[in-house]
C-alpha cells in the first residue's frame, strides 16, 4: 500500500489565521479509504472523489503510519499521472463497449 502525502501549506481562504492542511491520496482509493481509517479520518471528509485533506496533526501521524512525504512537484506529477491512467481506463471502456 502506498500512500502519500504533499507538504503542508496555508489554507488560501483562511491563511489570516494561520490554517495549515495539506492533501492525502493513494495509489488506490481502497487503500486510500483503509489508511484513512487507521489514522483516524472520518470517510465523510474524503474531498473530490481522490484525496483527503489533513491537518498537521493528522499529517504527522500519517507519516508515522508510513506514508510517503512528497515535494509539492512530485505529487502534483503523481496526481496528473494518477488522472491520467484514469482517463486512459473510461476511454479505453468507452471504445469497448
Amino acid at each position: 500500500m502506498s500512500i502519500y502525502v504533499d507538504p503542508l501549506f496555508e489554507h488560501p481562504k483562511r491563511n489570516a489565521e494561520g490554517f495549515e492542511w495539506c492533501h492525502m491520496r493513494a495509489d488506490s482509493i481502497d487503500e486510500l479509504h483503509e489508511f484513512a481509517r487507521l489514522i483516524g479520518r472520518n470517510r465523510c471528509w474524503f474531498h473530490k472523489g481522490d484525496h483527503y485533506d489533513l491537518t498537521p496533526s493528522s499529517r504527522e501521524r500519517a507519516v508515522t503510519e508510513g506514508a510517503i512525504e512528497l515535494t509539492a512537484l512530485e505529487f502534483s506529477r503523481m496526481v496528473i499521472a494518477q488522472r491520467r491512467a484514469k482517463h486512459q481506463l473510461e476511454l479505453a471502456r468507452d471504445l469497448n463497449g
